[in-house]
């Protein structure tokens, strides 16, 4: 064996027997490196003779161990240590971070070229972009500056890539530092074989990647013996790539790691030698993974499925493509190969762009993929005929993934264009897969069919496109396309080059010529409506903006001066095609209208007609104009289609159904209008300037049938049958089409920022807009239009309209964005009624516009209140083009004023016929023909013109002998009256105004600018310009004042008569003597009730003493309240209670306080806090189980617990409304056996809506049963007697005698039944939530929320609803048991008397001392005895309620003082036991609670708390703060208790509820603030019976230790000024318990943890939620929270089981959401709205407001249209 097999046979051990894999790898890469220092190849050196023996053995070696090391297993897909392995060897003996650090480093890339698949979010800069398909990562955009510039943030639909640092998409100043040609310049050179290994590895894994692919697809793609598929072939790619995502996954880790690695990959797909080797057939087998002869079979079989969508004729045009010839030249050819014949699986479409930043690679995989793009576009129509198909869409986003990245680069598309005919295979494949499925068009000129059906008319000769069944149409799969094809047109070159290939732009002429007449509708005269509305319309609409429109604006907005032929090639050959049309549908030159009973509305060869012509205008070329036989025809059928508007307005199509009211909608919406209504009517404006008028006035009476509606002429076999109604719909629409053809200069004199400005003007004109929505409705053209937004949108804004900044809601509580509302000026001098009428889509919206416009004139006082302005129909100032200034003659055609005179004829008569809206364009059309009269230019003045209409000649022959206007004016039809225009126009003015006014317009000084006014100004503005005239001046003044006959008979006396004089008098002496009976009739009543209280008196035996005794001031009448179900009133009874229809719900508010040292939750560092927060909530229940394990209170009474906390959570709200318990409950029965209203009004949820105020309800809250007794003012007592006489009222409460069974106890056990089942979740199950206690609980958490909304400075109109504390006060009483009465006297007692020493030493087990109780819920049960009281006066209760405040408020001292003394540091305490001995020797004064606190000091053992404690603290507490904050919350309950009892009221000016020291005042009544304290010795009782306990256990102390001194309400979280910074953090963060992503991300704003609302992965399986958010909802915010949706922007309330969505807190710069970040703009937080968000948690009053709710099951399908329903 030679010496050099020996070496490599000893090579190839050493590489098998060495287990270090590092070591492996750099043995490797030293064979490598020898091996290209040797000249030898990737593959295939081990046979190239050329070689030395040893090199080509040492190359067998490799290869064979390179082999070895991937396996015979060509997916491998179970391969994972073999993968691992080979991306060692890859590295090279390095670790992989440094590898990837190395390939970072060697980075010579200029372009990014970073990919990202859908819903990626990536961003737009246009004022860095070339073109709008550019496009940024978030690394490039973030590491560039574009301060100032105009960007937006977006989420990806289709995938892109990075295109920073390509000069051809990006300008340089917008690339970021890493990219560019300056980037490159201290980048170093990689070292030579720096990747040696690569080279020899990654051609076997492509070669193991198309094996697969052929072996596999030859089985998969077969199809069944009859020729169907069982799947699509989408769903085959997907397998066949998933089956080897092992190796895909490596091949594209490879590629990420840039640099050398990225280059060489892209040099190994580029190689056709090395495909060659890979291909070539070898006598020696040993390489049995290969692609060689073995899969060539399997190869051709795979092409040979792959059709092509050209025809022959079709490659005659595209000439040669690659694909068509079956040649696999390198591995690139075969990866677009699978590419496309695995329609386009995302992970190989990743793979092939993530190369594109290698230079080199660019243009080859450009050519190879637009090679294959006839057949990428017949899978397109394959998968749109496969029903069962959904990835239709993803199929056209790939592909548009990659095109787009190809088609942004001028230089790339020329390229190809030069090698592969680009434009004409774009527009033929366009052609094709639009027009795969063509059908006869019936839309014909034969006048014999023009008032027959579809079953008795023949089609045409012309062929269309079928909207109506052809798939690929229906399901828009031409959108990649013809995408493609607008982004090459957007290169101007490319455009230039297209309109200069004749053979191209007769193919796209042909193409546009398909879609002429498309969507025909045919009217049903009579009969049913059709049964069945289909979408066609739709796609009709889509298609023609789509393929025709976009791409004509591209070439149109091409041309200009310096490319005059293109302008000429493509004005001819769209004129050519439209004449082909003309001849197909037997379109003749006689033909004054189109077939009555068709229409449609798409006309695109007559738009590119008129689009082409208005371009010429705009640049001033040559323009030349068809000839009038082409112009008259070029009419007809855009003059039906404003024909067929009047129609379907007038109701002609109503048995068509809502389709034809869309398609009339859409042809004049805001975003179609360009390409649709505005060409038509420039065309018509170019037409009717350049034929003769008469002929183009008798084509608009024939087309809107005028001529049989006025009877001009006898009715014939193609007349229509008409309605006077339909009559008046057809007169206003010619009229109104007449005065849009005269004065709209929009697309024919006005220059861009004119016609900005009034498109901005209309808008607002509309209604208030947003930024956004003025945007949207500014018409734009195309990409290469001028960029109306950008450059002319703001300015125009400044100038037009007043900014409103958002409000935070309106009427119906919505919230407002930021709007923009016209100037003054827009009204007076732009609001234009014609313009303002075409662009409004529907008729309500223009009578919107009037609306204002009068609301406008009558609030600056410009018009009477009681008048009725006329909308401003102003005379023209500019004028219009010189090609269609002679639009003008119209109005000086004899069939113009002969038609005008017989409608002014009927309006004169009142007839009926001519409504106000046709009447108000007939006088604005004649004052246009005044003004023409008195121009010195107006060459229309001097024509002549005959009839052209010769059926309707008697109408229109008298004014054909006048030759100017003015003589029209004149023209009489009767010899016996003059009844000319100006007689009839006078007549008119006599009508519409006072007699003494008749004359006024002679005062007019200048009638051109005046506008504003009723009927009778405008009639006096036609006068002033005819009387200005010489002509018609004479003839004027005599009509006016040559007949004083008749202005003697108009005369009349608006004196009142003598009759009406005395008839008024008469009145005003009745009225009189009314008012003096009434006034007798009141002194008699009270005499005799005077009587009855002196016979009250003598009976009962009283004196007037006694009598003063009695409180008169009660108001002793039993109230009566007024049911809204059955409207009956009455007073509350035990047998037919009457209740407050409220809302009983849980409430978080107090129950989630946290202690006020507790700072706000930063959202963007929570995640680093960590912060533990103890709500009140928690500590209540903690306190709770501590105390009745050590006391074993629960031996004593198992509910004793319930006296240390009541319950907390329940709120109870009502509306005010009062209703019968009988009638509640049959209005509720009703709700649930109505399966509808069940369904619509949540009955289910227990709650339904108010009969009056339809405000949510869930329960009735029986009120107090009216007793009528009489009470009697106490006696006065001290404090100690008061405090006796609360004992006796506690002891008598609950002692009524009310039978259980009785209805007004039914009613209140159902109410305690609703708060039950909100108290479960605050109140332990083991305690008593029934009966008194549960109703207590509920009241005492109503009167804590008043208060604390009196803290919060909450104004009762924000609370938006009233708490029914006095029903809860009496209900409270209802069902004490006798444990309750006597835990309620214990409670009391040892408030008010001392405990025993011989009860102190009794033992534990005994009640709970005072100290250590919630003393709040003492005073409450205190307070309930003293107002249910039935025997007591008002003033009484308030006694002793203060009385009880008062003792309360001692404990509260005393308690608080307690838990100070027992945490501070020594050195605190020394201070104190200094301050108090000062006290005590008058050397300095404390405040009344700080004197509280010192006496404690004194009694309270300090060698008692040194003992005890454990932990010596430092804590320093501000005394005088804690006292007053502890006191301040007793002050305020017992404020609200009174208030809201009618007991004291007061205003928010009166009481400052932050301060102790006004609460206190306000209730005492003194300005001096005092404190009436009990007995000391009561006082040390509470300090010795508190020792004792804590001498007995060392829980108790620490209790008092760790109990917060001081709570405030639970906030929101901070959030972020800027919603970037948001997103930064919360997009693609992890979830802390699954550690996976989140795929809808929401943040919960009480506590900041992050949820997803779409998953379930956190979700336990045993809870009853389907969501995480339900889930968190229910632990966090006790079934109630906030969260925000991280991907919208938007805030979604979940409140028991439902949601709804709030809306955003952010806004951006104009004030406005971007709901699902579709615009993308800059967000910033709203402090108002969020404010706002936080009132109305603070409130829980999410379901009054008028939110949308709705089950979790919508949320996301909700949260997705979110944009569209704002």
């Amino acid at each position: 064996m030679p010496t050099h097999s020996m070496g490599s046979s000893a090579f190839m051990q050493s590489l098998l027997s060495t287990e270090d894999e590092q070591r492996t790898a750099e043995q490797l890469k030293s064979a490598c490196d020898e091996l290209k220092d040797s000249g030898a190849s990737a593959f295939g050196s081990e046979w190239d003779s050329s070689l030395p023996a040893d090199i080509r053995e040492k190359c067998r070696e490799v290869d064979m161990f390179i082999d070895q090391v991937l396996g015979e297993d060509v997916s491998m897909e179970q391969q994972t240590e073999a993968i691992e392995k080979c991306k060692t060897l890859i590295a090279q003996g390095q670790n992989a971070e440094e590898f990837r650090k190395i390939m970072s480093t060697f980075d010579a890339a200029t372009k990014c070229g970073a990919v990202w698949e859908s819903n990626a979010v990536a961003f737009r800069c246009a004022t860095c972009g070339y073109n709008p398909c550019m496009s940024l990562c978030a690394d490039c955009f973030q590491a560039g500056d574009h301060t100032g510039h105009d960007f937006n943030r977006f989420f990806s639909q289709a995938g892109g890539a990075c295109d920073c640092g390509d000069p051809q998409v990006i300008r340089e100043f917008g690339f970021c530092p890493r990219h560019g040609p300056n980037a490159l310049k201290n980048r170093p050179a990689p070292p030579k074989n720096v990747v040696s290994v690569a080279e020899f590895v990654i051609p076997k894994l492509f070669v193991r990647l198309f094996l697969r692919f052929r072996e596999q697809y030859r089985v998969c793609g077969r199809p069944d013996d009859d020729g169907s598929h069982r799947e699509s072939g989408s769903s085959i790619g997907k397998m066949l790539v998933d089956s080897c995502s092992n190796l895909v996954t490596l091949i594209q880790d490879l590629i990420n790691h840039g640099g050398p690695l990225r280059t060489v990959m892209a040099d190994i797909l580029l190689d056709t030698d090395l495909y060659d080797r890979l291909s070539k057939t070898r006598e020696d087998d040993r390489v049995t993974v290969s692609l060689d002869w073995r899969s060539h079979a399997a190869l051709r079989y795979s092409m040979g499925t792959l059709e092509s969508i050209c025809n022959d004729a079709d490659r005659e045009l595209i000439g040669p493509v690659l694909c068509e010839e079956m040649k696999m030249e390198s591995l690139l050819h075969e990866l677009s190969f699978w590419l496309a014949r695995l329609y386009f699986p995302q992970k190989l479409v990743t793979i092939a762009l993530s190369l594109l930043p290698v230079d080199h690679y660019q243009i080859p995989f450009a050519t190879s993929f637009f090679a294959l793009y006839p057949q990428s576009a017949q899978l397109l129509i394959e998968s749109s005929n496969f029903e069962a198909d959904n990835s239709l869409d993803g199929i056209g986003s790939r592909i548009i993934h990659i095109s787009v990245q190809i088609l942004s680069s001028e230089s790339v598309c020329t390229a190809l264009d030069d090698k592969l005919n680009l434009l004409r295979m774009l527009m033929v494949c366009t052609d094709r897969i639009i027009g795969s499925q063509l059908v006869p068009s019936y839309l014909i000129q034969d006048a014999e069919y023009w008032v027959t059906d579809k079953a008795h008319t023949p089609a045409s000769r012309h062929e269309i496109v079928d909207c109506s069944n052809a798939t690929v149409v229906q399901r828009h799969a031409y959108w990649s396309v013809v995408s493609d094809l607008h982004n090459a047109l957007s290169h101007r070159n490319l455009t230039i080059k297209f309109l200069r290939d004749r053979q191209l732009l007769d193919r796209y002429c042909r193409f546009v010529s398909r879609l002429q007449g498309i969507n025909l509708n045919w009217r049903v005269v009579r009969g049913e409506h059709v049964d069945y509305e289909s979408r066609t319309y739709q796609t009709a609409f889509t298609v023609e903006w789509e393929a025709s429109a976009a791409t004509m604006w591209n070439l149109v907005f091409s041309i200009d001066s310096e490319v005059v032929d293109c302008y000429k090639a493509l004005f001819a050959n769209i004129v050519d095609q439209i004449k082909r049309w003309f001849l197909a549908i037997g379109m003749r030159s006689d033909s004054l209208r189109s077939s009555a009973l068709r229409v449609s509305f798409h006309l695109p060869l007559h738009r590119h007609l008129a689009a082409v012509i208005l371009r010429g205008m705009d640049t001033n070329l040559p323009v030349t104009l068809p000839d009038e036989n082409t112009l008259r025809r070029l009419v007809v059928h855009p003059m039906r289609i404003q024909a067929a508007r009047a129609e379907i307005a007038a109701g002609m199509w109503v048995r068509n159904g809502l389709g034809i009211r869309y398609q009339a909608f859409l042809y004049v919406q805001s975003h179609l209008c360009t390409a649709f209504a505005d060409l038509d009517i420039a065309l018509l404006q170019i037409a009717a300037a350049n034929v003769n008028p008469e002929w183009f006035i008798a084509a608009i009476l024939e087309s809107f049938y005028l001529v049989d509606s006025f009877e001009l002429r006898p009715k014939t076999d193609s007349s229509i049958e008409l309605t006077d109604n339909w009559s008046d719909y057809l007169l206003e629409g010619a009229l109104r089409l007449l005065s849009e053809l005269l004065t709209i200069r929009a697309n024919v004199g006005l220059s861009i920022v004119e016609t900005v400005e009034l498109e901005v003007a209309t808008a607002l004109c509309f209604s208030d807009k947003a930024h956004s929505q003025i945007k949207e409705i500014l018409p734009e053209k195309s990409s290469r239009s001028e960029n109306l937004h950008g450059r002319y949108l703001d300015d125009a804004l400044e100038k037009l309209a007043v900014y409103s900044e958002p409000d935070l809601t309106d009427m119906d509580g919505r919230l407002v964005q930021g709007l923009y509302t016209p100037k003054q000026q827009v009204w007076l001098e732009l609001f234009d009624p014609v313009f303002c009428r075409l662009r409004a889509a529907q008729l309500k919206d223009f009578a919107g516009a009037c609306e204002r416009y009068e609301k406008m004139l009558k609030m600056e006082k410009l018009i009477e209140q009681s008048a009725k302005p006329w909308p401003p129909y102003r005379i023209p100032s500019s004028k219009p083009h010189s090609l269609v200034r002679n639009v003008e003659s119209l109005l000086n055609t004899p069939s113009f004023f002969g038609f005008l005179h017989v409608v002014l004829n009927k309006a004169v008569t009142k007839d009926g016929s001519v409504s106000e809206t046709s009447l108000q364009l007939v006088i604005y059309l004649l004052t246009l023909a005044a003004e023409l009269a008195l121009s010195p230019d107006a060459s229309a003045e001097k024509k002549s013109f005959i009839p052209f209409n010769d059926a309707i000649e008697s109408v229109t022959e008298p004014w054909s002998k006048a030759t100017t206007i003015s003589e029209k004016f004149l023209v009489s039809t009767s010899n016996e009256e003059d009844n000319s225009v100006m007689t009839l126009i006078v007549k008119l003015l006599r009508m519409h105004s006072e007699k003494e006014k008749v004359n006024d317009f002679l005062k007019m000084a200048d009638p051109r600018s005046a506008v504003v006014g009723d009927a009778s100004f405008f009639i006096s503005r036609l006068l002033a310009l005819l009387h200005q005239n010489s002509v018609c001046r004479s003839r004027l003044d005599s009509i006016l004042f040559g007949d004083g006959e008749e202005s003697s008979a108009m005369d009349t006396s608006a004196s009142p008569t003598m009759e009406q004089m005395e008839q008024k008098t008469t009145i005003a002496m009745r009225r009189a003597e009314v008012r003096k009976r009434q006034e007798q009739l009141m002194e008699r009543l009270a005499s005799r009730q005077k009587n009855i209280m002196n016979s009250l008196m003598k009976s009962e035996g009283l004196s007037q003493m006694q009598m003063d005794a009695m409180d008169t001031t009660e108001d002793l009448s039993i109230r009566e309240y007024e049911c809204v179900i059955c409207n009956d009133s009455s007073p509350s009874s035990i047998i037919r209670p009457i209740g407050l229809i409220v809302r009983v719900q849980g409430s978080s508010t107090i129950g989630r306080s946290v202690s006020k040292s507790c700072a706000p939750i930063n959202l963007l560092t929570l995640s680093e806090e960590k912060v533990s927060r103890r709500t009140k909530q928690d500590w209540i229940r903690e306190k709770k189980k501590v105390l009745v394990d050590v006391l074993e209170l629960q031996k004593a009474d198992r509910f004793a617990g319930d006296s240390i906390f009541l319950g907390d959570g329940v709120e109870v709200k009502t509306c005010g409304h009062y209703a019968h318990a009988e009638c509640h409950q049959a209005y509720t029965k009703t709700l649930r056996d109505d399966r509808q209203l069940r369904d619509n009004l949540q009955v289910n949820r227990l709650e339904y809506p108010c009969p009056m105020c339809r405000r949510a309800a869930n329960a009735l809250l029986p009120i107090a049963v009216s007793s009528g007794v009489e009470k009697s003012k106490l006696p006065d007592a001290n404090f100690a007697e008061k405090l006796k006489r609360i004992r006796e009222c506690l002891r008598s409460v609950g002692h009524e005698d009310l039978d259980a069974r009785s209805p007004y106890a039914q009613s209140f056990l159902n109410f305690l039944g609703q708060c039950r089942r909100w108290s479960r979740r605050f109140v332990d199950e083991e305690l008593s939530t029934v009966g008194h206690t549960l109703s207590l609980g509920v009241l005492k958490t109503n009167l804590q929320l008043l208060a604390y909304f009196g803290l919060e400075h909450i104004a009762d109109s924000q609370l938006n609803r009233s708490l029914p504390i006095d029903a809860l006060v009496h209900g409270s009483c209802w069902r004490v048991s006798d444990s309750d009465s006597d835990r309620m006297l214990q409670d009391w007692s040892a408030l008010i008397r001392p405990v025993s020493t011989d009860v102190l030493h009794d033992g534990i087990g005994g009640s709970i001392p005072l100290l250590l109780c919630e003393l709040d819920e003492l005073l409450v049960r205190s307070s309930v005895a003293i107002i249910s009281s039935a025997s007591l006066t008002a003033h009484d209760k308030l006694d002793l309620l203060l009385a009880a405040y008062q003792a309360v408020l001692c404990a509260q001292v005393v308690q608080t003082s307690v838990k100070m003394v027992v945490r501070v540091s020594d050195s605190q305490l020394n201070e104190w036991k200094q301050k108090a001995a000062n006290c005590s020797t008058e050397k300095q004064k404390v405040g009344i609670l700080e004197e509280g606190f010192l006496k404690v000091l004194e009694r309270f053992s300090i060698a008692h708390r040194q003992e005890q404690a454990k932990v010596v603290t430092t804590v320093i507490v501000d005394v005088n703060a804690e006292l007053e904050a502890a006191c301040s919350q007793i002050a305020r309950l017992m404020a609200v208790l009174c208030r809201d009892c009618g007991l004291k009221q007061y205003t928010d000016d009166e009481v400052d509820f932050s301060s102790f020291a006004s609460l206190h005042s306000y209730l005492i009544g003194n300005e001096a603030v005092r404190l009436e304290w009990v007995d000391d010795s009561i006082v040390m009782s509470w300090i010795k019976q508190l020792q004792f306990h804590m001498d007995a256990s060392t829980k108790i102390v620490q209790l008092l230790t760790e109990e917060t001194l001081s709570w405030r309400a639970g906030r929101l979280v901070d959030l972020p000024a800027a919603f970037d910074h948001l997103f930064a953090v919360f997009f693609k963060k992890t979830c802390d318990r699954c550690k996976t992503v989140p795929t809808d991300p929401c943040i919960c704003l009480a506590c900041g943890t992050l949820v997803c609302h779409r998953g379930d992965c956190c979700l336990e399986r045993d809870l009853l939620p389907k969501s995480e958010i339900e889930s968190h909802a229910a632990k966090c915010g006790d079934g109630a929270s906030i969260f925000m949706s991280v991907h919208s922007t938007l805030v979604l309330i979940v409140e028991d089981g439902r949601g709804a969505v709030w809306g955003s807190v952010y806004l951006d710069s104009h004030g406005e959401e971007d709901r699902n970040l579709k615009r993308g703009k800059p967000l910033t937080l709203s402090e108002k709205r969020y404010d706002l968000l936080k009132t109305q948690w603070q409130l829980q009053s999410f379901s009054q407001t008028k939110l949308r709710w709705f089950n979790f099951d919508h949320l996301s399908l909700l949260l997705g249209d979110s944009h569209i329903q704002l």
